[in-house]
């Protein structure tokens, strides 16, 4: 959770619980001049020098105007600190919130094209054009799996047994073991090595989907270790494949070039949800995302579509429809979701763009004396309990308690007398909440009875004035 300083406001703002992790603040900050860095194993760059617009807090766009050094981003994802990762055509690139990094690439010299972006325990897997690559957490350096893979990688994925398994537009496809850094090609001679994407599914079973030969989707057969083409029926057959996505609930869906949407049956069908020519909406599809079972998120040249797979209906996310879920630009290539719930877009033309999980009017409420059920205007601290109140302290009107689970402002034993007081300092331990005073020293209440005990003291520095409460490791106030 973001920790909250001190501040002394007219209205109380409270923000409603989102993700732990995501450190990405509601504006777009710029801070400083341009920083070129050389490392031994990675070039790293701060584009931060241009004051950055304006932007509306619902429809946020990072651009090259905003220190990205392409607005062509292939992927994007989040890392395990909670960072945002985006792959352009002119290097990797961290958004923290506030400031772009670029990472460059020692081992690609001139070309910073990253084609593919997964993330993992260890920290980044980076696709380029002459093969894979870890960007650890660790040392923020680019390390090369092998030198074995020299094609240009287009897709990871990552299955329960520690592998990361790599498609290749020439070289077929690559197991690569994490643990035991064992690597095994399967070269798929018969598709001249060219691989568009692999997919493990729920039952961790490797899927292969291909654009090239007689098949398009291949199954790996784990007791032989083989790929073997995967009979489809009907229409399907000859579908050009470019994206799969096996949903939690088993199902598993592909996305085409210019045949739409399909779900893939288990006797070979494949039924046609979308068509890429009657719908004009999904034409030559990028990547399909899902996050639960109710509806999909599918990345295409006609911009960002959601596909509502109970009621089989989609829709557009257009700034006509909804502006607050809309992206800036058609041709959508990546999606993402952050610990928060917003979802990150990357384009061919338009950088990344954010959409936030709920609009602002959702995600912020005011609370004053007039407004709200908060008795004060003048806040001071905050303090959450171990029952997930949250306390507040306020000059004007003592001490007030809210509950995020009925989402209002409660009473408590002791509110009454505690109302008269100016209050400056927090600190809960099991039963007891100890709350400092401007002029009325410590007072301890029990939370539960309400029962006060007033500590005011010779030893005080400032008579009977607390404006800080604290426990040692010795739990000594």
């Amino acid at each position: 959770m973001r920790k909250i300083s001190t501040l002394m406001v007219s209205v109380l703002c409270m923000m409603m619980p989102v993700g732990a992790e995501a450190q990405v603040p509601t504006a777009f900050v710029s801070k400083g001049a341009s920083d070129i860095q050389a490392q031994p194993h990675s070039v790293t760059q701060t584009n931060s020098g241009a004051q950055l617009a304006a932007i509306d807090p619902m429809v946020r766009s990072i651009t090259m105007d905003n220190g990205l050094p392409s607005n062509a981003v292939r992927s994007v994802v989040q890392g395990s600190k909670g960072y945002m990762w985006f792959g352009t055509d002119n290097g990797l690139c961290r958004f923290d919130g506030y400031d772009v990094r670029t990472y460059y690439n020692p081992f690609t010299t001139v070309d910073q094209f990253v084609s593919a972006l997964t993330a993992c325990e260890e920290g980044l897997l980076v696709g380029c054009n002459n093969g894979a690559y870890l960007f650890s957490n660790a040392t923020d350096q680019f390390q090369k799996l092998s030198d074995k893979i020299t094609a240009p990688v287009l897709n990871f994925s990552l299955d329960g047994d520690q592998n990361v398994w790599i498609s290749t537009s020439g070289q077929g496809v690559f197991r690569y073991n994490r643990t035991t850094h064992e690597l095994h090609q399967y070269p798929m001679k018969n598709i001249q090595g060219k691989v568009k994407s692999t997919l493990v599914d729920a039952n961790n079973q490797v899927w292969m989907l291909c654009n090239q030969g007689e098949a398009s989707i291949y199954h790996l057969n784990k007791s032989t270790d083989q790929f073997e083409a995967f009979p489809l029926k009907g229409d399907a057959t000859m579908f050009h494949g470019m994206a799969m996505l096996a949903t939690p609930d088993g199902n598993v869906y592909v996305g085409t070039w210019e045949n739409g949407l399909y779900k893939l049956n288990a006797d070979g069908s494949a039924e046609q949800l979308i068509s890429g020519t009657l719908s004009n909406a999904v034409h030559h599809i990028h990547q399909l995302y899902c996050n639960d079972n109710k509806s999909l998120l599918i990345a295409s040249d006609d911009g960002l579509v959601q596909y509502d797979i109970q009621n089989r209906i989609w829709h557009m996310l257009s700034e006509v429809n909804n502006p607050s879920r809309s992206t800036s630009e058609r041709f959508v290539y990546g999606i993402a979701d952050d610990n928060e719930g917003g979802t990150w877009v990357s384009t061919y033309y338009g950088g990344v763009n954010y959409l936030p999980s709920t609009s602002f009017e959702e995600r912020f409420h005011a609370y004053s004396a007039r407004l709200g059920g908060l008795r004060g205007n003048v806040v001071g601290r905050f303090f959450e309990d171990q029952q997930h109140r949250i306390w507040i302290a306020t000059d004007d009107a003592g001490l007030d308690c809210f509950n995020p689970q009925t989402n209002s402002f409660v009473s408590y034993p002791g509110k009454a007398a505690m109302g008269k007081y100016n209050v400056h300092a927090l600190f809960a331990d099991e039963n007891n909440l100890w709350v400092g005073t401007y002029g009325n020293g410590v007072i301890r209440m029990n939370m539960a009875t309400g029962a006060q005990q007033v500590f005011l003291t010779d030893g005080m520095a400032s008579g009977g004035n607390a404006y800080c409460i604290y426990r040692d490791r010795k739990k000594r106030l």
